[in-house]
């Protein structure tokens, strides 16, 4: 139930993390589209892949919705003991987003104390909880959930509370415990199926979230988040269809959510299913003008297909909106190069490394753009810089970039 001031925090979000760059210290982003580096003649070189990658560590928050305001008033006025005010406040918040989990979560706590199965004060302290929450002010808030759970320790909705505090602090174990003891108390509780998938999925259990996720929709067949997620769960497993059909059902009961049609856009663009993912991309774009990652997914769709002035386009746009993410400097500079642009190829790569040092997929095209305009020295740093920082990484392409090595030091041994 609990969420933050401008999201949805219900549950973790364990589904891509939506922004290109974002891999492993050492690594470029996820698996290259195909499964094999996307090129642009006449230079092929690789490109950063799309922005894909495992479940980060962090859940990350759904995109604000038109009630977010109602939620906060709502559980601010039930947090300060006005329960009438804040049942208003919330049921007509719910009914104009019937498919919303926390405001219906909220409501059932409410209705809880009008029915006499918890005391107000346990209601209050949950709200206060979740004040203290949005405000990281972990040691109060667990004081408020662990002081509600005193007062009605079989309450479901208050262990699933204290689970969502566990979990935003990193403590996937507890959260599940608490979990674990909200079902034994009530067996069909949609929400904490759901927020136990999610936890598994964070860690990377994906077959555990995904029957997790089974069961909430068993429960709650119009649960769009358990779709959405349920999907990113089938994309891990590299099940492409199973997770573009759950963000499509997603997107039957939430037809305008941005994040499910970035994510469907990203899946259907790594099977090189690129029209539907390409109208996808564009949707997003449409409904939220500054998702960086829409326009650099939607750059690599178009380099792809060989429109390179509306790739440049679109990396540009991405670039512009988050000017820390390395990989649409390294498309553009890949664009760059391959029409023989090499001043501003090498300036893009460089602005990728001042952004992400580690970035060794810029020290390889420089190489490359080194290599072919003769700068055999300067190749040579690039191709062994890279393969420092690539470490056990992408072994096809360090094996092809050690012949080139290999290649250019031989006259210097002769």
């Amino acid at each position: 139930m609990l969420r933050d001031h401008h999201a949805r925090l219900l549950a973790l979000a364990a589904a891509f993390a939506l922004a290109a760059g974002c891999g492993g210290e050492n690594t470029p982003p996820a698996a290259q589209t195909g499964g094999q580096p996307a090129v642009a003649q006449p230079a092929p070189q690789p490109t950063a892949p799309l922005a894909q990658s495992p479940a980060s560590a962090t859940p990350v928050p759904d995109a604000p919705t038109a009630t977010d305001d109602d939620y906060d008033k709502g559980a601010a006025l039930a947090a300060a003991g006005k329960f009438t005010e804040a049942r208003a406040v919330l049921e007509a918040a719910a009914q104009k987003d019937p498919g919303e989990g926390s405001l219906a979560s909220a409501v059932a706590v409410l209705r809880d104390v009008d029915s006499g199965r918890i005391p107000g004060d346990v209601a209050r302290r949950i709200f206060r909880g979740i004040d203290h929450h949005n405000a990281k002010r972990w040691k109060e808030a667990h004081e408020d959930v662990n002081e509600a759970l005193k007062l009605a320790p079989e309450y479901p909705r208050a262990h699933e509370a204290k689970a969502t505090l566990h979990a935003y602090q990193g403590q996937y174990a507890e959260a599940v415990e608490a979990l674990d003891r909200a079902l034994e108390l009530d067996p069909k509780f949609a929400d904490a199926y759901y927020n136990r998938g999610a936890i598994r999925a964070e860690l990377k259990q994906f077959d555990a979230a995904i029957a997790d996720y089974d069961r909430a929709l068993e429960l709650r067949p119009s649960f769009w988040q358990a779709y959405r997620h349920r999907g990113s769960a089938y994309s891990h497993k590299n099940d492409a269809q199973a997770a573009v059909d759950d963000y499509t059902k997603a997107l039957e009961l939430r037809p305008r959510d941005v994040d499910t049609l970035l994510m469907r856009g990203i899946i259907q663009a790594a099977v090189d299913r690129w029209e539907p993912a390409m109208a996808d991309l564009t949707k997003v774009i449409e409904l939220d003008p500054r998702n960086a990652a829409a326009y650099y997914n939607r750059g690599v769709g178009h380099q792809q297909k060989g429109d390179l002035d509306r790739a440049v386009a679109d990396y540009t746009k991405a670039i512009e909106l988050d000017p820390a993410d390395p990989a649409p400097l390294i498309n553009r500079g890949l664009v760059h190069a391959g029409r023989r642009e090499y001043d501003r190829a090498i300036g893009d790569y460089d602005r990728a490394l001042k952004v992400a040092p580690d970035f060794a997929l810029a020290h390889y095209n420089k190489g490359r753009v080194f290599q072919d305009t003769g700068r055999q020295q300067d190749a040579i740093g690039a191709y062994r810089t890279f393969l420092e920082k690539i470490g056990a990484d992408e072994p096809l392409l360090a094996a092809e970039t050690r012949q080139r090595l290999a290649a250019l030091e031989r006259p210097r041994e002769k």
